[in-house]
């Protein structure tokens, strides 16, 4: 029997097997064999049976160049007399393939290049694959801020600011330290364009070109680390990807009009789930591994992971392989409040950030009269000693009496609007007490005549994220006794508990006193130290994680004189014995410490002269918040 005479789905088993050298002959012998090799059925077969040729090219820069620029350079001027344009071209093409190429792809800030390889399936031109090289050194951080939103949350989050890994499971991967230095690689983007190549979730071509391209010979010796965040989107089929647009354009005309989710959304958001779930199994195949750290608590998160060069010294492992890897999800998290509870929620929400929003603006205006009145005072004492002296003549004492009588005056002025000052801000604190004590009568209302429940609305996490502390002890009061200690420890549908939502927000340093305090405060009323989040950090480790954030970040932009690591170092001490955890750290607590405490052995002695102590009073919140609590009602 001849090739032309098999059936079609016999053909194309017997194709399947053929290199892809000999495709070009095959597709001169008859119509038959050449509908069979165009067909998506044996592009499926050739990727599923294994038999598919799949290899990368990397696009150096000069190659781009002339892509970018068809027509050659754009702003060379008309060559005056006796000069050729065509040289002109070329000396201004070479000025910018110096400038803003390299032979890895296009330069930008700071030396990072963004590298482009074009995926070819048998031959033929049928995807891409972009990556960002980063050097590492004292800039990485301004260089991946400069570069991109993707690339700026991969650096902060998985390396300091000098790309030193800070994930454990990173650095006990590199056992012999050298994925601490040298070039980082960041895979952004993959595109299989043929759908047929993915048929029936296969992950084959995918996986073959991820490793094709990160083995590139062109970068060898030019990365150590190299990370990924699966993309959905690679194996989105057209039906898939024109689905998910519509909705997205119907959620966003929609808004907040009507309520439930529109038809299909179901389906494409599980569809999603199984994407990003392929995603991480064809970077499991090419030799990556996940980065646990980063799990968090969204069912729909995508999966980070990482690879060092020695990973890529064996075989792509096969689709069973992969998917026999156990892959670390999202915990098992409390359902969001619902009905009278989601009321509950939602009242304290909205009590919370108006009385938050009062207390900052007070605390700002006394703040800044404070420092006033400081001011005047140094003037007045100033003015004072110059008409006291002794070394003022008789006659210039007398001129001086003028002077000294408009001094008194000033002074009864001052008087004055210091009264008046102490009243506006015992006004002010009064309204913000009845607004706390309106929003407490409306949640008795709600928990004792219509069951809504203070543990399964979350309440206190919210009220305590605002840091209200009348709010939080209000709260708790309608839980009962046996309880409380459950619920002021308990996380909330985001994985956090009451006390790590004390610790999210950044402070200024003239509000430390009151995170601290607030801090204090739930320690007293039963919060756990020990108690973890969904990225298995303690309390004390969320304290770090801000603190690393606020001096990462002001380090990037420049520290203000009086704002550098020292001045925050006793807050930061401080914090370190509140928070402790009474059964020890966590590896999550102590990859957070701040780079600029972490090999500092003061740091951790927080028995220093410089440490604050507390008392262990419930009305220690009184030097914060003015003694709110003495004035709200039961």
């Amino acid at each position: 029997m001849s090739l032309p005479s098999l059936p079609p789905d016999a053909l194309v088993a017997v194709l399947c097997r053929c290199p892809a050298v000999d495709h070009p002959a095959l597709r001169r012998t008859c119509r038959a064999v050449r509908a069979a090799l165009d067909s998506d059925a044996y592009k499926s077969e050739r990727a599923s049976s294994g038999f598919v040729e799949v290899e990368t090219r990397l696009i150096p820069g000069s190659e781009l160049y002339d892509r970018d620029h068809p027509d050659g350079p754009s702003d060379v001027s008309d060559a005056e007399d006796g000069e050729d344009l065509e040289q002109k071209k070329r000396e201004r093409r070479e000025e910018d393939l110096l400038e803003y190429y390299s032979d890895l792809g296009r330069l930008e800030e700071y030396g990072v290049q963004d590298i482009n390889h074009e995926i070819r399936v048998d031959g033929v031109v049928c995807g891409s694959i972009s990556m960002v090289l980063v050097h590492r050194n004292n800039l990485f951080h301004d260089a991946t801020d400069a570069h991109s939103q993707e690339l700026t949350e991969v650096g902060w989050t998985l390396c300091h600011s000098d790309g030193r890994p800070k994930m454990k499971s990173i650095r006990d991967a590199d056992s012999d330290g050298v994925a601490s230095n040298g070039g980082f690689l960041h895979v952004v983007h993959v595109r299989v364009n043929d759908p047929a190549y993915r048929a029936g979730d296969c992950t084959e071509v995918v996986s073959r070109a991820v490793r094709s391209a990160i083995a590139a010979p062109e970068l060898e010796d030019r990365w150590t680390l190299a990370t990924a965040i699966c993309d959905f989107h690679v194996y989105m089929t057209p039906e898939d990807t024109r689905l998910y647009h519509e909705l997205r354009e119907a959620e966003w005309q929609r808004g907040d009009r009507e309520g439930g989710r529109p038809e299909g959304a179901e389906r494409i958001a599980n569809r999603q789930t199984e994407c990003l779930l392929l995603d991480a199994r064809t970077y499991l195949r090419a030799g990556f591994r996940q980065i646990p750290e980063v799990v968090g608590s969204e069912k729909d998160q995508p999966v980070w992971l990482f690879a060092l060069r020695r990973f890529l010294g064996g075989p792509l492992l096969t689709a069973a392989e992969a998917a026999d890897v156990a892959l670390i999800g999202p915990p098992e998290l409390p359902p969001a409040p619902e009905g009278v509870d989601l009321e509950l929620l939602q009242l304290i929400k909205r009590s919370s950030n108006s009385v938050r929003v009062s207390l900052d603006g007070l605390a700002r205006s006394e703040r800044q009269y404070a420092d006033g009145q400081q001011q005047v005072l140094a003037q007045l004492a100033q003015l004072n000693n110059m008409l006291e002296g002794d070394d003022i003549s008789e006659q210039l004492a007398e001129a001086f009496q003028g002077v000294r009588r408009q001094l008194d005056e000033f002074r009864a002025m001052r008087d004055e609007a210091s009264r008046q000052e102490t009243e506006r801000v015992l006004g002010q604190r009064r309204e913000i007490n009845e607004r706390i004590n309106a929003a407490i009568r409306e949640a008795k209302v709600l928990v004792n005549e219509r069951g809504a429940s203070v543990r399964a609305s979350y309440a206190i996490n919210c009220a305590a994220r605002l840091r209200i502390p009348e709010l939080v002890d209000a709260l708790l009061d309608l839980v009962p006794s046996q309880e409380r200690n459950a619920a002021i420890s308990a996380q909330d549908n985001n994985g956090v508990t009451p006390l790590h939502c004390a610790l999210l927000g950044t402070p200024e340093l003239y509000e430390t006193d009151e995170y601290r305090l607030f801090a204090q405060h739930l320690l007293n009323r039963g919060a756990d130290s020990n108690a973890r989040d969904t990225f298995d950090r303690s309390a004390l480790g969320q304290h770090r994680m801000t603190m690393s954030s606020r001096l990462n970040f002001s380090g990037v932009f420049g520290f203000r004189v009086d704002e550098g690591p020292e001045a925050w170092r006793p807050y930061h001490n401080s914090m370190e014995q509140v928070l402790k955890p009474t059964r020890g750290e966590t590896d999550a607590d102590r990859d957070a410490m701040p780079s600029a405490y972490g090999d500092d052995a003061n740091a951790r002695d927080v028995g220093m002269e410089d440490d604050v102590m507390f008392d262990d009073d419930d009305d220690m919140l009184d030097d914060v918040n003015g003694g709110m609590e003495d004035n709200v009602d039961d």
